[in-house]
């Protein structure tokens, strides 16, 4: 229930996505009226605007809450992270954050090589000044 069969999501992925969505407020309500188109088109822009939303749902039974929270996830092609008491946690990676770490990923050019300095740069290191005892004479 938590995840779709099909979730390239690791346990340790969910895990911390739960923790980000804790901080979250619902972004779409759902009313009397249930999942109209309107409410539909919401929550697909939601997910593409923010990946990770919240979804609050008034007035329905756990059993009917349920099968609203796999159909939401179904057809919004999102992954069913948590369903806390009447909230829903939906996670989709958008194509805009796609689009945008294909934008900020660099070319792969040639690694960088360090440069030796040549002798005269180099810093000598001076020896320690060993202090010799003059002889006394007797």
């Amino acid at each position: 229930m938590l995840t779709t069969d099909n979730s390239q999501l690791t346990t340790k992925r969910v895990s911390a996505l739960r923790k980000q969505a804790h901080l979250l407020n619902p972004v779409v309500l759902i009313g009397e009226k249930g999942l109209t188109d309107a409410v539909r088109k919401e929550i697909t822009q939601a997910l593409y605007d923010h990946e990770l939303i919240k979804v609050k749902v008034a007035g329905m039974e756990k059993p009917e809450f349920l099968e609203l929270a796999d159909e939401i996830a179904e057809e919004s092609a999102a992954e069913l992270i948590q369903t806390i008491g009447r909230t829903i946690v939906l996670y989709r990676v958008s194509s805009k954050a796609k689009d945008e770490k294909l934008a900020k990923t660099p070319l792969k050019s040639k690694p960088k090589t360090k440069v030796k300095a040549q002798k005269s740069e180099r810093i000598d290191r001076a020896r320690p000044l060993v202090r010799r005892e003059s002889k006394k004479s007797i």
